[in-house]
């Protein structure tokens, strides 16, 4: 560890924290900070900046991602902190060992809506749905652990129940938010489309990662993902209905064939 390291990232912060509120002004709930940074033993061209962003609307989030990830690596350009090094490495050696480096638009860290349960808030709409509970009482331990950096952080909520061993056999999260959001999508399309999406993709995550031939059907909705709410748009009421509708199958087959 090098204090000179550490310096470089605290200056690193404090710009982006006061730039990031030029860019986006009244926009920023506030942010967290964790890793290396966080404990103070940063190392320039192996660590990077574990940050979650909260914005104060959901509407909000993509205006700041549009702000904080351009000026995000302008800063690391100007400190010499060497952040795209480090999440190559990392991205490298524990998330995709075959993709060498980070794919072009990868996000550098984390903007979330204060309906995501990163930022441990819930709507009415997201109590519905099984994933949104779950990743938030696996989240609050670690988020609660972060350092705040700006803002205040709000209360903890909500219980710390582990629920990971509360479904049997083939039962699994991303199955039941799947089921939820099949009615929903009658009277709330977009959103319960969006939230079918997310299961899928959990529940095919570890093929993705292997690199797993996936079907048509995952493919597709990896590409609306990817590129949400513009695909989204384009997708009609009774397409998002009947994905809502296929995707618990998708799910239990797949469930089906791992066990």
């Amino acid at each position: 560890m090098s204090a000179r390291d550490m310096e470089k990232a605290n200056a690193f912060l404090s710009d982006f924290v006061s730039q990031l509120n030029s860019r986006a002004p009244f926009l920023v709930d506030y942010i967290l900070l964790g890793g290396s940074a966080a404990r103070g033993d940063f190392r320039i061209g192996r660590s990077d900046m574990d940050l979650i962003v909260v914005v104060k609307k959901d509407g909000d989030a993509k205006a700041v991602k549009d702000a904080a990830f351009p000026l995000f690596w302008e800063l690391d350009k100007k400190h010499g902190l060497q952040l795209r090094e480090a999440q190559n490495q990392k991205l490298a050696e524990r998330i995709i060992p075959a993709r060498p480096s980070v794919p072009e638009g990868y996000p550098p860290f984390m903007v979330v809506a204060p309906s995501s349960p990163k930022a441990g808030k819930m709507d009415l709409f997201s109590k519905l749905d099984p994933i949104h509970g779950f990743s938030k009482s696996l989240g609050q331990s670690g988020r609660m652990s972060m350092k705040l950096i700006y803002g205040k952080r709000p209360e903890r909520a909500g219980s710390q129940a582990n629920h990971r061993n509360a479904t049997p056999g083939f039962i699994t999260y991303d199955l039941l938010s799947a089921i939820a959001m099949a009615p929903i999508a009658v009277i709330s399309p977009t959103r319960a489309y969006n939230r079918s999406i997310r299961a899928v993709f959990f529940s095919f995550e570890s093929d993705i990662v292997r690199g797993i031939p996936l079907p048509l059907f995952v493919r597709e909705a990896l590409y609306v993902k990817k590129h949400f709410p513009q695909a989204g748009s384009s997708v009609s009421y009774p397409e998002k209905v009947l994905f809502c509708l296929a995707a618990p199958i998708h799910i239990i087959i797949h469930n089906l064939r791992r066990r």
